[in-house]
């Protein structure tokens, strides 16, 4: 998502999730949506048999507690906003407020007519929820095929572990419409601590290295000395204007296509990592380590420090 598209606030966030039944008056086709697909349950008191139940708790959390804004909690998730208006509508019977209500997006919602639960993700550990369904492979069907004359039929040998394909997919693949795309291009972003050696360290083999010539990040640095447009561009946006050129070892002006870069993800664990990672996304023009530790003129020991 681009910068400028990202919620950054409660009242983006409010913007784009809404968990409430909406005025039925005021917009009837959103509030029909809203009862047909962006219920769940009912569940907790009001139907103790529902399949989300395990142990006497809804395994969703539903219901949820009414608050009157939206705010972030300390893990960085958003609780919504759920105010205790009165508004109603009907699932199975049984008249359910805000609190059951699956967050969602009034535009998707009203588009595709369907369930669609819109989350606000803060953390990159979501990228492997969304991967985990992109990646899982095909469908598959176990089929066994076999005379019903009354003899025992061996059902572990005489299978077929099949790859599934129903009609509307095999006419799509029939008439050659793409499977799948990817845009942007995404350049992966390698990054370092500053390595340090030993003064009993071989001096040859330190200067032979191929290690340095070898980096992007090193090429970043040698780039913001070379070009004065390279300095308005931080780490992880250089690839929208320049292109790694792994042979040479550099970067150099992008002339066509577009990509994004991205710097790998590390934990706060990492400590010294996770502050050069930091500055890496926030601080332009830097020609070398140091540049990074320096904040408004102060050279600090510690990437930690400097942020």
């Amino acid at each position: 998502m681009h910068l400028k598209s990202k919620p950054r606030t409660v009242d983006d966030i409010d913007k784009v999730i809404k968990t409430e039944i909406l005025d039925k008056r005021g917009n009837p086709k959103l509030y029909a949506a809203v009862e047909k697909y962006m219920v769940h349950g009912p569940c907790g008191h009001l139907n103790s048999k529902s399949q989300c139940m395990i142990n006497g708790k809804c395994s969703k959390f539903f219901p949820k507690a009414f608050r009157d804004r939206t705010i972030i909690d300390e893990a960085g998730f958003p609780r919504y906003q759920r105010r205790d208006d009165g508004r109603t509508v009907s699932k199975k019977t049984v008249e359910v407020d805000n609190s059951f209500i699956v967050p969602y997006n009034a535009g998707l919602l009203l588009n595709f007519g369907c369930h669609i639960n819109v989350e606000h993700t803060c953390q990159t550990s979501a990228i492997k929820y969304m991967f985990k369904y992109l990646h899982k492979g095909n469908d598959r069907v176990t089929t066994a095929f076999y005379q019903n004359n009354g003899s025992q039929v061996d059902e572990i040998c005489n299978y077929y572990d099949c790859r599934y394909i129903s009609a509307c997919e095999a006419a799509w693949r029939l008439f050659g419409y793409p499977i799948q795309m990817k845009e942007p291009v995404v350049i992966r972003l390698s990054f370092y601590l500053p390595i340090v050696y030993k003064d009993t360290d071989i001096i040859q083999s330190v200067v032979e290295t191929s290690f340095f010539k070898k980096s992007m990040l090193i090429g970043w640095f040698k780039a913001n000395e070379a070009h004065n447009d390279a300095r308005n561009l931080t780490y992880s946006e250089f690839p929208t204007k320049f292109v790694w050129n792994g042979e040479h070892h550099m970067w150099t002006h992008r002339k066509q296509g577009y990509a994004i870069g991205r710097i790998s993800h590390i934990p706060p664990m990492n400590k010294e990592d996770y502050y050069l990672r930091l500055l890496l996304n926030m601080k332009k023009g830097c020609t070398s380590f140091s540049d990074l530790r320096t904040v408004d003129g102060v050279v600090y020991d510690s990437f930690k420090d400097a942020c």
